[in-house]
């Protein structure tokens, strides 16, 4: 069959387990409401603090909220968690089919314990990684139309100038978050390379000797740690920015 990449295993695993993905859904956009009403009506308690006294009813009424995000966290959890249970148990019984299906060369090559990590490890973290995927991006939809609602209510103009900043912020943050990654992919492969410079060297110690080359070859290893020092040094620079970008950003 055709490989399944990441695209394709979620709209399969979509398909099949949709009535729980649903239900998430709900929960996320619920809790997400309560929350953002929630700090809606603590900053209006403020204003009242701050002109010299809190009726009773505010007070109630933000209780009542916080009973009901409470609610709705708890459901979330429960109902997030039943559609990764699900989408585990699937994962898992389609590859042991797969793998009682396979040639048996390949098979007869994997150990038990690659079995057992497939059935078991990864398949835990793909189910957790698409019901992680499902609820963040359903929670970020909800908190950006209540927040473009909120400015509109408040400021068309506001509006505009936020909204247009939006696309310039979007590249720049993706820009210096590639950058970022770049960056640390290249400090793990000059660590990695460092790391098979001493090994190699190691290995064939009886030679360094014989040709009394130790000085020289730790002069190599330095000169691979080096790199790998400057390369890390790099990527966190380039983290440093992606952090001080979102800092400062008032949210």
């Amino acid at each position: 069959g055709v490989p399944l990449d990441g695209g394709r295993l979620l709209l399969m695993l979509a398909a099949e387990h949709w009535p729980a993905l649903l239900l998430a859904t709900i929960a996320t956009v619920v809790a997400s409401v309560l929350k953002l009403t929630s700090v809606r009506h603590m900053s209006r308690l403020y204003d009242l603090i701050g002109a010299g006294g809190v009726p009773l009813r505010p007070l109630l009424e933000l209780a009542a909220l916080r009973a009901a995000e409470a609610a709705a966290k708890y459901a979330l959890v429960r109902v997030s968690g039943a559609a990764r249970c699900e989408m585990e148990t699937s994962l898992r019984r389609r590859l042991f089919a797969a793998f009682l299906t396979e040639d048996m060369a390949t098979l007869e090559r994997r150990t038990a314990g690659e079995c057992r990590e497939r059935l078991g490890g990864e398949a835990s973290r793909i189910a957790d990684v698409v019901a992680r995927a499902l609820t963040g991006g359903v929670k970020s939809c909800a908190v950006t139309v209540h927040g473009v609602a909120s400015l509109m209510r408040l400021s068309w103009e506001i509006s505009a100038v936020a909204l247009g900043m939006v696309p310039p912020g979007v590249l720049l943050f993706g820009a210096v978050g590639a950058y970022s990654a770049r960056a640390h992919r290249d400090a793990n492969a000059a660590k990695e390379a460092a790391s098979s410079v001493a090994a190699e060297r190691l290995a064939g110690a009886r030679t360094v000797r014989a040709f009394a080359r130790e000085e020289d070859e730790e002069a190599r290893y330095a000169e691979a740690l080096r790199v790998a020092a400057n390369a890390k040094k790099r990527a966190i620079h380039a983290h440093a920015a992606h952090l001080a970008l979102f800092a400062a950003v008032p949210s």
